[in-house]
């Protein structure tokens, strides 16, 4: 086996340096870049080249970094002209007699750079062979919102407090300008709450992610990709949040940017506070037994944390930077649990556990960086080193007092545990004219330590029960190469196509009882992509991947995670990861309709199941479920008019499931969804929303889940130059209801996590609004499996 990893390695290195040396400079090349009379680079200028005849042979615009190029070209003479907004920065003329580099300079006019608005548009949406494009600057509602809100405007995107998600993908990870963002649940709202959506010019929706991004999860995309802008200076916003349920909860953020010629930095600062009240009805039927068990629990989030980049542009064509980011949050619950434990329909024992538990966690962020672009044509060269830690600690004091007996047991549970990520990944673009070439390698190793202890009070001390204590550690490697590439065949076609190969080295050992598992595999993900666009109406996309899920760390671990004497759940270390086979077929026409058929196989999935042994309920991690779903998701964003704004969606999946467990009884079954959120701009200060979402009751795999809906309204008001904003909105949610079907017994699932919600919230934007500040992301998704 080492051998076979020897040789992984050696090819994909060989790889690596095999692409690099497919770069090559075209003869009769005319590069350069424009810089303005301060020496900042000149974005977005229209370039043009033309021959003696003055007809203009060639087009191009200035990049990012001012840069243009022109490959291919005859000896002669050629004239450059160089406009921005209507206006003409530059015309020189120029000898070509060999390969050439121009530093153009031009100088601003007050005409230039006042009295001028830029009114060029783009569609709503636009369909790109691997993607979904959401121009967030055509739509209405999105307009002077933090990026939170906006995200949730886009289609088939849902925003709640605890996260992001695409319909009908189980995760979703995001993206600021194609790197990852590491934060999850409320820190990751948080932190997108700290940014603007008028920095944003799109929001990416990738449903069938490309080989460049990592196989695991059956999980989409969303990439945000801000604007580029040539301020220079410092700016930012505080904004702060009130959410009143049961009881109340709060949230603050505060973000300062600042960005000059060469200089790119930022601060943001996110804090959060919100207790909760929900309420849990838990029941197993069986045909002579029944377990009841009723859990109304008290919550309480906190959190804090702080995110810092800089990045140093070294030359014209490199920069290098770092990211760091580091958040403390603690999660403290307390339940009173009753459970009932019937026998032929009477009354055999009742149990009741008083329970509190914390759950404090420091998590820490560290992202070194370097890109550099290989000559003027777009060839570029990124490299990352990572590093991530996670250190939870749970610990969990329960009571529990039986009708049968006086005696009170009391338990202490510890759970420790410290997540370690360390991840290399570099990544090469090649464009030619024939193709664009992408490549890459990526190597990710994972330590995972855990530590559970349970422990009786016994004599007013509590003594460890080494029997149901353990030690587990857990590593894993992975190694990673990719190559794709995407060609535009003719006016109407375009292809792409990816392979991605992943190799692993899993190993578990637990000291308590002196266990060892040892696993290597090494698995092919394919993906392909065609486009087809017969003009400007219509856009048919047709799309393929392959995609694995591993289980996340406390899936593995072999150990018992007790809520009671009598309830546990343990993981499983033989676990195996499971593959799934994606397949979607895109129909997108006039830029606001766009519907989405699709289909997909799952192997060897896994999931918890409940289990009755004895006297005991278990939830215990297994591989046993193989499913083949289909669905129609239509999705539309209209302008009516131009104060009412409408975007909309339906979904409908059919699944058919089957189990290797005897005791899970699958069922084909059916869900149907439906959403659509109308925004009207009643003044250029005042905006009135109204969303409304509602699921039928369905059946997937072997649970069957009652109605649910949401509804939300309010307004945003803008005053003080719309520098402060304003809004309040109002929102109610339906209780979660489910049952699940296992051979012998049904399990009965009731949540009211008290839904009825009135929020409001208050930002205030200063300094050069449009100074963005340093957004780098890396592509670091390895840390959604420690949670």
């Amino acid at each position: 086996m080492i051998v076979k990893l020897t040789n992984t390695l050696k090819n994909s290195i060989i790889l690596f340096f095999l692409s690099m040396g497919l770069l090559s400079n075209a003869q009769f090349k005319v590069s350069g870049y424009i810089i303005d009379s301060t020496g900042s680079r000149v974005s977005f200028a229209a370039i043009n080249l033309s021959a003696d005849s003055s007809k203009i042979i060639r087009i191009s615009v200035s990049d990012s970094l001012g840069s243009f190029a022109f490959a291919g070209l005859p000896k002669g003479n050629y004239t450059l002209t160089a406009n921005l907004i209507g206006a003409q920065l530059f015309s020189g003329r120029f000898h070509l007699a060999n390969d050439t580099m121009l530093v153009v300079k031009v100088k601003f006019t007050s005409s230039i750079l006042q009295d001028v608005i830029v009114t060029a548009s783009k569609p709503l949406l636009e369909r790109k062979i691997d993607r979904t494009v959401f121009n967030i600057g055509n739509s209405l509602a999105a307009r002077g919102t933090d990026l939170a809100t906006a995200i949730g405007l886009a289609p088939m995107l849902k925003v709640s407090e605890n996260g992001i998600s695409i319909i009908g993908k189980s995760s979703v990870a995001v993206m600021i300008n194609e790197r990852i963002v590491h934060l999850g649940g409320s820190d990751l709202i948080n932190y997108l709450k700290s940014l603007r959506s008028d920095d944003v010019a799109k929001i990416e929706i990738i449903t069938t992610p490309p080989a460049k991004y990592e196989a695991q999860g059956n999980s989409g995309l969303i990439n945000i990709v801000l604007k580029r802008d040539l301020s220079q200076g410092i700016g930012g916003s505080i904004s702060t949040s009130y959410a009143q349920r049961m009881y109340p909860g709060f949230g603050n953020n505060a973000s300062l940017n600042f960005q000059s010629a060469k200089i790119s930095a930022s601060i943001k600062l996110r804090h959060y506070n919100r207790k909760g009240f929900i309420q849990e009805q838990n029941d197993i039927v069986g045909l002579n037994y029944a377990i009841f068990s009723h859990d109304p629990r008290l919550t309480l989030a906190t959190g804090i944390g702080a995110n810092t980049s800089f990045e140093y542009k070294i030359t014209n064509t490199g920069a290098i930077g770092f990211v760091y980011d580091e958040g403390s949050t603690n999660y403290e619950l307390n339940l009173e649990n009753t459970t009932t434990y019937q026998r032929n329909n009477a009354t055999d024992s009742i149990l009741q556990t008083l329970s509190h538990s914390k759950n404090p966690t420091e998590t820490r962020t560290i992202t070194l960086y370097y890109d550099q672009k290989l000559g003027s044509s777009g060839k570029k060269l990124t490299t990352d080193l990572n590093y991530f830690s996670n250190a939870p600690i749970t610990n969990i004091d329960f009571t529990t007092l039986s009708d049968h007996s006086s005696n009170i047991q009391a338990v202490r549970t510890f759970s420790g545990i410290r997540y370690q990520i360390w991840s290399a990944q570099s990544d090469l673009i090649l464009p030619y004219k024939w193709a664009t070439v992408e490549t890459g390698t990526k190597f990710t190793n994972f330590d995972n330590n855990s530590d559970v202890r349970y422990s009786d009070l016994v004599a007013q001390q509590y003594v460890i029960d080494h029997s149901k204590s353990n030690h587990f550690d857990y590593n894993e490697k992975n190694i990673a190469g990719y190559v794709s590439m995407q060609k535009v065949i003719n006016k109407k076609w375009t292809g792409k196509a990816g392979l991605r190969y992943e190799y692993s080295i899993i190993e578990g050992y637990s000291p308590t009882t002196s266990s060892r598992n040892r696993s290597e595999y090494g698995k092919l993900f394919p993906t392909a992509y065609l486009t087809y666009k017969p003009g400007s109406t219509h856009t048919v996309s047709l799309s393929y991947s392959k995609r694995i899920n591993r289980p996340n760390f406390r899936a593995i671990n072999p150990f018992r995670y007790y809520t009671n004497p009598y309830t546990y759940s343990t993981g499983n270390p033989l676990l195996q990861p499971s593959l799934t086979h994606n397949i979607e077929l895109t129909w997108l026409y006039k830029s606001y309709l766009s519907v989405t058929f699709y289909t997909q196989h799952l192997d060897n999935g896994f999931g918890y199941i409940t289990q009755v042994i004895g006297t005991y309920k278990v939830v215990d991690a297994k591989n046993f479920l193989t499913q083949n779903s289909t669905g129609l998701t239509a999705t539309s964003s209209i302008r009516f008019f131009k104060w009412w704004e409408s975007s909309s969606h339906v979904t409908y999946s059919m699944s058919a499931s089957s189990s290797t467990v005897a005791d899970f009884i699958t069922e084909k079954g059916s869900l149907f969804n439906l959403g659509t959120n109308h925004t009207f701009r009643i003044s250029n200060k005042l905006t009135v929303f109204i969303n409304y979402s509602k699921t039928l009751p369905g059946t997937q795999g072997n649970t069957y889940r009652a109605a649910q809906f949401d509804f939300s309204s309010g307004a945003r008001m803008l005053a003080l130059n719309n520098k402060l904003q304003f809004t309040a909105s109002a929102a109610l949610g339906a209780v979660d209801r489910s049952r699940s079907y296992f051979k012998g017994y049904t399990q009965y699932v009731y949540t009211d996590y008290n839904y009825r919600t009135a929020n409001f919230s208050l930002t205030y934007i200063f300094g050069r609004s449009k100074v963005k500040g340093n957004t780098k992301k890396v592509d670091f998704k390895e840390t959604q499996r420690t949670n």
